[in-house]
């Protein structure tokens, strides 16, 4: 749960630059891990 808390974290910072593809790559990261955070629930 730290890890994807992290990984939101992240997210916010390159927002806050603007850095779009950055932005989309952890985006694509907390989805991935929503999911396996579900599929092991």
């Amino acid at each position: 749960m730290s890890e994807l808390l992290k990984l939101y974290r992240a997210r916010r910072y390159y927002r806050a630059l603007n850095d779009r593809p950055a932005m989309a790559y952890y985006t694509i990261l907390i989805h991935a891990a929503e999911a396996d955070l579900g599929a092991s629930a």
